[in-house]
């Protein structure tokens, strides 16, 4: 009788620990697809859409009148009311490799700027052919060099800084208002800078000195309307770029000591660079 009651219980028991193993393995199974179900929204989730309203494609508008300057015009150009510089734009120029820059400046020059990318310069904007690298977009770039006649009218030694000749893109409204947006920060490079480690955007002149110099800078060809993005480790990847038209259209270059400053009264040169071919 009693070794009836202790199989039974026995048995019973086995049931049990059958169970709970079965429970175990099911819970074990599903935890890895629960995480990857986490894991896969934490990235969508950390995806960032951008559109034109929101990115340094954002249009804002100008409010004070602008002096425009045609290619050949000499003006003067003022910053806090001063006059610093006269300064007269004699051509432009460009194309998808740094040796092709050799029509607008000495090949010794070019082989400097060669050097100061190559070297000096962590942007990676160089290829080793000379071509230019795309942006971080995957939009294709180009050199947009200004050759730029300059006299300091200041009556003490003065630093131009090509970088403060700020890029915009300009346009009208229907009411003819205008509107400007930043295409490049300023223009990274002069031919006859200082110094091509330290100061290759700096030229000295001195008090009522004269010079032609070429200023350079790579800069997109196209606009960028949309784009996606997401951030992995230390890297940012850029997802479903939308693309709206030709960023060499409507340029103009405006002095500037400020970044992304447009300031009231500026001197406005239109650049002329939308029918030129970019020269490969």
């Amino acid at each position: 009788m009693y070794k009836r009651i202790l199989c039974t219980i026995l048995i019973f028991n086995l049931f049990l620990l059958a169970g709970c193993e079965k429970q175990s393995i099911h819970d074990i199974n599903t935890e890895p697809e629960t995480t990857s179900i986490v894991s896969t929204e934490a990235t969508i989730t950390n995806k960032v859409h951008v559109n034109e309203d929101e990115n340094n494609n954002k249009y804002n508008s100008i409010i004070n009148e602008v002096d425009k300057v045609e290619l050949g015009e000499s003006v003067f150009v003022n910053y806090s009311k001063t006059t610093v510089f006269t300064a007269c734009v004699k051509d432009t120029f460009i194309t998808d490799n740094i040796y092709n820059c050799s029509e607008m400046m000495s090949s010794d020059n070019v082989n400097n700027i060669y050097n100061f990318y190559t070297t000096f310069e962590s942007s990676h904007i160089l290829n080793e052919d000379g071509t230019l690298t795309v942006d971080k977009f995957g939009n294709e770039r180009v050199f947009l060099l200004v050759k730029l006649l300059i006299k300091n009218e200041m009556d003490r030694e003065y630093i131009f800084n090509s970088m403060n000749f700020k890029i915009f893109d300009i346009k009208s409204d229907k009411n003819k208002l205008l509107s400007y947006c930043l295409r490049a920060e300023g223009f990274r490079f002069i031919d006859i800078g200082d110094d091509y480690q330290t100061q290759v955007n700096h030229l000295t002149l001195q008090p009522g000195e004269e010079k032609e110099i070429v200023m350079g800078t790579p800069i997109s060809t196209k606009l960028v309307k949309e784009y996606d993005y997401y951030n992995e480790g230390e890297s940012t990847h850029y997802e479903n770029v939308i693309t709206g038209g030709n960023a060499l259209n409507d340029i103009y270059m405006v002095y500037s000591e400020r970044a992304n400053d447009f300031p009231a009264g500026a001197k406005v040169f239109k650049l002329n660079v939308e029918n030129n071919e970019v020269v490969k």
